[in-house]
């Protein structure tokens, strides 16, 4: 207990920095509605379950959201805004510690379907509670007073997509590239091991923040792969990005994950996103063939002869150390995978080869 402090609320003791009453998770869970039964349980039970210290979602008054601004309109439509109330600031006031929060930038993410709403915030909240976190932080939920459309409520940090990455640094070298191709098949590692499947991976769906630190997002689809469910019609529309077996009508899987990382890997080798063309991009001028080859297994058109996600990290990771020299260990080959890298960084990253696949 903390000797002659209390709550400026309550007038309780403190036992710890916090008042344990006033930030109870019990209390923020009554006096809201979202509208929704299925919303309001979602959160209320992240709330319920945080008795011990844990996380929990809020639900976000939308008066408390300013300075919206469209960040990115392509496959989703995100917003950049200014939540009031987002960070804790805890001040001594006469021996008490009042709570004045302060504002925080943040990410707004607009659903028009309930249904994809419901699977993504389950989904991206299960990987933002996990040991090496696959997903952004996740603060809460809104709703637009207007279209009455529901708003997913997360941590900005400056993060930039891959496509936004892509038409902002023409000049990525190969070591960042690989770099940031490598802690992504982390992330993928981890989702398969935790026994999903993505099935909606693209450029939209890698983020990077100010840390060099990579989220996964747009969990809309993502299933356990004990749900082998069917192709969604709409994400068909994406076709650079779907697997052979899917367009047949196939169920998504682990596998298709592998493609549409081939896809993405592709589109690193040209420093540019080229979905807007709705064909299947073309490698960059003068990409290594080794970098080829692993694609092409990749997008094999019989997806059991594809890597899994935990070979895709463990190459990645190999020519990384090959590219910063710490290549010893794999003696001239070691050296071989740094001088082709090396010698890629050469070209104009906007030169496009012929259709090599």
């Amino acid at each position: 207990m903390l000797k002659n402090r209390k709550c400026s609320y309550c007038d309780e003791e403190l036992i710890e920095n916090r008042c344990k009453e006033c930030d109870s998770p019990y209390r923020i869970s009554e006096g809201w509605t979202s509208g929704d039964v299925c919303i309001d349980t979602f959160i209320k039970d992240t709330m319920y379950k945080a008795r011990n210290g844990g996380r929990w979602l809020e639900w976000i008054s939308f008066d408390r959201i300013i300075d919206i601004e469209l960040y990115e309109d392509g496959f989703d439509k995100v917003y950049v805004a200014v939540w009031l109330d987002g960070r804790d600031n805890y001040l001594e006031q006469n021996g008490s510690l009042k709570n004045e929060p302060q504002p925080v930038k943040v990410f707004l993410k607009q659903f028009n379907l309930l249904t994809n709403c419901l699977n993504e915030i389950k989904n991206h909240w299960e990987f933002f509670n996990i040991d090496v976190a696959i997903s952004s932080k996740f603060y809460g939920m809104s709703k637009h007073p207007e279209t009455q459309e529901f708003i997913m409520v997360t941590h900005y940090g400056n993060q930039k997509s891959l496509r936004t990455l892509l038409e902002n640094d023409k000049k990525l070298l190969w070591k960042q590239k690989i770099e940031i191709l490598r802690d992504t098949s982390f992330k993928l590692k981890k989702l398969h091991e935790l026994g999903y499947s993505h099935n909606n991976f693209h450029y939209g769906s890698i983020m990077l923040d100010d840390d060099s630190k990579i989220y996964i997002t747009n969990f809309k689809l993502t299933q356990s792969i004990k749900q082998r469910i069917a192709p969604n019609n709409k994400v068909l529309e994406l076709m650079p990005y779907i697997a052979p077996e899917i367009i047949k009508g196939e169920s998504y899987s682990l596998a298709s994950d592998i493609y549409n990382f081939g896809i993405v890997m592709i589109e690193f080798s040209t420093g540019k996103c080229l979905f807007e063309n709705k064909v299947r991009p073309e490698f960059g001028k003068g990409t290594p063939e080794i970098y080829k080859d692993f694609v092409n297994k990749c997008i094999n058109v019989n997806p059991d002869r594809r890597p899994t996600a935990p070979g895709l990290y463990k190459q990645l990771k190999f020519w990384y150390k090959c590219i910063i020299g710490d290549c010893a260990e794999f003696d001239k080959y070691g050296e071989m995978v740094k001088s082709a890298f090396d010698n890629a960084d050469n070209y104009n990253d906007e030169d496009v080869e012929g259709n090599y696949i």
